[in-house]
């Protein structure tokens, strides 16, 4: 799975237990951010329209929120019975 930054520069991407930030670096992509702490593998992901903040959910039954500029889960929702298989972030 991956998101498209507003921008157009950056690709938030899902890959099993984690989220990483890419960057369109010449030709090709670079890792920038790597965000680890589900503990089931990511379904859903969605990047903040200033690419600071992204939420994910898992099969972990949790929703992660994650500052981009470390890759530090700020919070972790709990309480869903099921996996996690949609998010979204409210433009300010």
């Amino acid at each position: 799975m991956a998101k498209i930054s507003m921008q157009g520069h950056l690709v938030l991407t899902a890959q099993g237990k984690s989220l990483a930030l890419w960057t369109l670096d010449g030709d090709n992509f670079r890792e920038i951010c790597r965000c680890v702490g589900h503990k089931g593998p990511v379904r859903t992901c969605f990047l903040s329209g200033d690419a600071t903040v992204a939420v994910s959910g898992a099969d972990d039954n949790h929703v992660k929120l994650w500052n981009m500029a470390d890759g530090s889960c700020t919070h972790t929702f709990s309480g869903h019975s099921r996996a996690v298989t949609a998010v979204a972030i409210s433009p300010k």
